[in-house]
């Protein structure tokens, strides 16, 4: 297969799949659905099913804009269809922001179209790094949305570009702890005390924090205890197609 023909069929019509993986919160002692993250799977039959090999290829190919606006109109085609009552998020890279004028009013008219509210979406914003945060395009693009009610979030808190006058400037409504130091941290001090640092800072600003990654009980139990509320993982839910979302007994095991 071509990397052109590739390319032609994560384009395509029905080319990107979407699974949803629930985001949960604990209040007092009860844990809810905060929302469901949408992820983006490529062509069926392909490497491009698993998520690192289909947007590995895209940023080689320097596709990230028109790939996005594909994933985006595919989540939100299956957001309108399952018509469930919670909120989403949705995957992008800074990349379209900078490189995409525009994309806020295209954002805003697609989901107008599919008769979605904006404060039900959380936009997701990953490959982040220095170059395409000093970017007017990408500053106007955040503000607008924000504006329009659709909630910010940075992906990769704690790791590689995420420093805090990156966050400071973008002002996000949600920061994903990366799932680098979270897991494990029942059983390492250091981890915990970086998560608590962390969970004061985003308090102060504001935030709201989400530990990704959460796959043992003894992750989950220390997160507790340090006041970190929204997590996301398997020891919760794996990635689930829409149809399973449907049954109530699925988003209900993912919270007992």
């Amino acid at each position: 297969m071509s990397d052109i023909t590739l390319l032609d069929m994560i384009l395509e019509p029905g080319g990107i799949g979407i699974l949803f993986q629930p985001i949960v919160e604990i209040i007092d002692d009860k844990k809810t659905i905060h929302s469901l993250e949408c992820l983006a799977r490529g062509p069926v039959g392909t490497n491009a099913e698993m998520p690192s090999v289909l947007f590995d290829y895209v940023r080689r190919k320097n596709e990230e804009v028109i790939v996005d606006q594909t994933c985006l109109t595919a989540a939100i085609r299956v957001i309108k269809d399952l018509s469930l009552p919670y909120d989403f998020s949705l995957n992008l890279h800074t990349r379209t922001l900078k490189e995409m004028p525009n994309f806020h009013s295209w954002f805003v008219e697609q989901i107008k179209r599919a008769d979605i509210s904006p404060n039900r979406l959380i936009l997701e914003l990953t490959a982040i790094n220095d170059a395409n945060i000093d970017s007017d395009e990408l500053k106007e693009n955040i503000e607008r949305l924000r504006n329009a009610g659709v909630r910010i979030a940075l992906d990769d808190f704690g790791v590689k570009q995420s420093n805090f006058m990156l966050i400071m400037e973008l002002q996000p409504h949600l920061l994903w702890l990366d799932r680098q130091i979270v897991m494990g941290c029942g059983e390492d001090p250091k981890k915990l005390f970086v998560i608590e640092t962390l969970q004061t800072f985003v308090n102060k600003i504001g935030a709201c924090l989400i530990a990704k990654g959460v796959e043992e009980e003894a992750d989950y139990q220390a997160l507790r205890e340090i006041g970190v509320n929204i997590m996301q993982g398997f020891l919760f839910a794996p990635p689930l197609a829409g149809d399973l979302l449907l049954e109530t007994s699925y988003l209900q095991d993912c919270l007992v």
